[in-house]
């Protein structure tokens, strides 16, 4: 009961920040609030509050520092993939959904967004989020990894890759966006097949003549041809790609 109500009032102290704030995605920050999926991340928010390591005088509640870091987050994604506006937020709360120990982790730190030393880890952060499900499908899709060869990285399933590994791979995936625009499967290079399966088990769980195997088999090989077709319209456009950076 204590938790519920918690989780009411934080919810709609969050909700008068961005009501209060000029922030270019605060529609978006919005219903994010609104539809829940950010509850059982908000409910561990605290009093705590973030100071400044550089002005030490300056300091933010978590709950603004929370709001900061949604907004980056929209802000970050959504320059990376300018072209899929149309779709940026179902992504995104599909990201949030499918990440939420990373989420959890990033839209609760304690380092002060505004410190400029800061700025690499948190870009980083998001950067990281948005690729995780990508990476992962790779796993499963032995012809489709080789596409990380292209920017000179071998696939390695759980690998750590370095902060400028990271930025390559986000600019391969901005650009293989870029070079799909008018495909509407390109939001699968967002989706996550692990939590695909996860349904699939928990649907054979409740019908027992459902085969999920067979479902498994078969959306792997619709993500590999879905992915194939993608990196190839990358690669038959790729040299216009310079024409856009210049």
């Amino acid at each position: 009961m204590k938790k519920t109500i918690y989780l009411t009032l934080t919810r709609s102290q969050l909700k008068d920040i961005v009501l209060t704030n000029e922030n270019r995605y605060n529609l978006m920050i919005y219903r994010l609030l609104n539809n829940k999926i950010l509850d059982d991340i908000i409910i561990k928010l605290d009093d705590v509050p973030i100071y400044s390591e550089n002005s030490p005088n300056i300091t933010v509640s978590s709950n603004e520092q929370f709001i900061k870091l949604l907004d980056r987050f929209i802000k970050v994604f959504t320059s990376n993939f300018p072209t899929l506006y149309n779709t940026n937020e179902y992504i995104i709360e599909n990201i949030i959904i499918t990440n939420k120990k990373s989420m959890k982790k990033y839209l609760l730190s304690k380092k002060y967004l505004g410190d400029n030393e800061h700025i690499s880890f948190f870009n980083s952060t998001i950067n990281k989020i948005i690729l995780n499900n990508f990476l992962n499908n790779l796993k499963y899709m032995i012809s489709s990894r080789t596409i990380l060869k292209h920017i000179g990285i071998v696939y390695q399933y759980n690998k750590h890759y370095s902060d400028l590994e990271i930025s390559k791979i986000i600019q391969l995936l901005s650009d293989i966006v870029f070079c799909n625009s008018n495909e509407f499967h390109v939001i699968n290079l967002f989706w996550s097949i692990d939590e695909i399966f996860l349904e699939l088990s928990k649907r054979e769980t409740d019908n027992t003549d459902f085969d999920a195997e067979s479902s498994i088999n078969d959306i792997i090989k619709n993500f590999e041809e879905q992915y194939d077709s993608l990196f190839k319209n990358y690669f038959q456009k790729y040299e216009y790609l310079q024409y856009f950076y210049h």
